[in-house]
């Protein structure tokens, strides 16, 4: 991890507990529901900068581009659906993409797939 991403993640971890222990408390009705949905989206933050990016395990299975991580799932997508790239083609398919979910499942909704892996 480099010194600015661990810079990143403390800077994170102490406006997350500030947010939660003199923030959200205060806050109620709506600005409650508000204030939860930034919170949650810290704890997202949080766990995506302690994490290898989930697109790494999708490298090979399509040519490198400069273009952006969207652009490149994209890209895959097309080439699935033209029958490009198949379990035909590359037998771990099925392996990687659903390793991949999970990886961005860990990251996003870890409490979803801990419930779908009991």
């Amino acid at each position: 991890m480099s010194d600015n991403t661990e810079t990143s993640r403390q800077l994170l971890e102490i406006a997350h507990k500030t947010y939660r222990s003199e923030v959200l408390e205060e806050l109620s009705g709506s600005k409650r529901y508000i204030g939860a949905m930034v919170a949650n989206a810290m704890d997202i933050a949080a766990r995506a900068l302690e994490r290898d990016d989930p697109a790494k395990l999708l490298e090979g299975l399509t040519e490198k581009t400069a273009s952006s991580g969207s652009a490149e799932l994209k890209a895959l997508a097309a080439a699935i659906r033209a029958g490009h790239i198949s379990a035909a083609t590359h037998p771990e398919l099925r392996d990687i993409l659903l390793a991949y979910v999970c990886a961005k499942l860990e990251i996003s909704n870890p409490r979803y797939l801990s419930k779908r892996q009991a």
